[in-house]
């Protein structure tokens, strides 16, 4: 039995400190899940009082506890959860194949024809990294054209840009495909087959309500609960290639266990192998097929997990990431933007978390 008592203190340490106002973790290896616990709040603050403090001093006495059930916004996690998943099961099915360019799907200006699947999975496409959608047009689909029209940043497959744009783009293709939306098909051919059964694109819809509040909107007069952070995926209706997911951690632990398991007869063993492969040596950041793979010590999956470690993090707060070399996976959900998005401490504590886990669990 794993002691865990140095990773309770840690994070009741980050709370204390007003890291983040609560998380959800939950650690293991290819033999299962060892350990998920909740800890803080999914909440501090009231939608008619808020505040704005990077580190408030004191919070509400009644601020609702954080519990293994409650759903956090996953936000960029969803290019892996959901965008790649699907992704490399359309193409284990024989859809479409990296090589394939992104005009043989969809309509895109002549600058921008020679840009393949394996681009946009990888962020070296060239393509914008992020725009304001509704400041472009008043439709989604205006906005889209709009964005992907815009001239190219770099060279195609020279540079790494993270690009939610490239993931929008990815979307489009797999919707063009497919005749489906993203959320039906992430349903059917990701969540239910791997037992996700809590995780979902605008979990209010279907009668969900246990949530870990974002940042407050000034535009909507409250706190973000249940709706995407991201603006670009809440303009675009909550469903989006790059943000829009919530889940829990025991579902997020799901998908890390098939990964740490390599695969386990969801995806074959060769497709992990290629998606957590560094496509991009030489390059800026190390990139697989849709995943952050570990190049040096300045990974977010700490000090002393393997070269080559994978997984992904999201700006709310959200984190996964599997060591193939020994098995071991750590989930982090937290909502650190609810003491507002300039809050950064999260990025030295989910470093601490992971060279924890690390060494607990080996």
């Amino acid at each position: 039995m794993k002691d865990f008592s140095s990773t309770e203190r840690l994070i009741a340490n980050a709370i204390e400190k007003r890291m983040i106002p609560g998380c959800v973790c939950a650690v293991g290896d290819r033999d299962g899940v060892k350990y998920l616990k909740a800890f803080g709040k999914k909440r501090l603050f009231h939608d008619d009082a808020p505040c704005f403090e990077l580190f408030p001093e004191t919070v509400p006495s009644d601020a609702p506890d954080t519990d293994e059930n409650t759903m956090y916004d996953m936000a960029s996690c969803t290019k892996v959860l959901a965008t790649t998943a699907v992704t490399l099961k359309l193409m284990c099915a024989g859809e479409f194949c990296l090589s394939d360019k992104v005009s043989r799907f969809i309509d895109v200006p002549s600058d921008k024809h020679d840009i393949e699947i394996f681009h946009l999975l990888t962020h070296t496409s060239g393509i914008i990294g992020y725009d304001i959608l509704e400041n472009l047009a008043l439709s989604p689909d205006e906005a889209l054209n709009a964005i992907f029209n815009y001239p190219l940043r770099h060279k195609i497959g020279e540079e790494v840009e993270y690009s939610c744009v490239g993931f929008m783009m990815l979307t489009k293709i797999i919707e063009a495909l497919t005749g489906e939306k993203l959320d039906v098909l992430a349903k059917r051919m990701v969540f239910d087959p791997l037992g996700m059964k809590d995780t979902c694109f605008n979990p209010k819809k279907y009668g969900y309500t246990d949530f870990a509040a974002t940042e407050y909107s000034k535009k909507l007069k409250r706190y973000k609960c249940g709706e995407v952070h991201d603006e670009n995926a809440l303009f675009l209706g909550g469903v989006s290639g790059n943000a829009g997911l919530f889940s829990t951690a025991g579902d997020t632990a799901k998908f890390a266990l098939m990964l740490a398991r390599g695969g386990d007869g969801f995806l074959p063993e060769c497709v992990v192998e290629a998606a957590r492969t560094d496509c991009t040596p030489g390059l800026s950041d190390a990139r697989g097929l849709g995943f952050l793979v570990r190049r040096n010590r300045y990974s977010p999956a700490g000090d002393f997990f393997s070269s080559g470690s994978f997984g992904h993090s999201g700006y709310t707060g959200t984190a996964f990431y599997i060591d193939p070399k020994t098995s071991v996976f750590g989930v982090l959900l937290t909502n650190r933007v609810h003491f507002t998005r300039a809050n950064e401490e999260l990025l030295r504590f989910r470093h601490l978390f992971y060279n924890n886990i690390s060494a607990v669990m080996n």
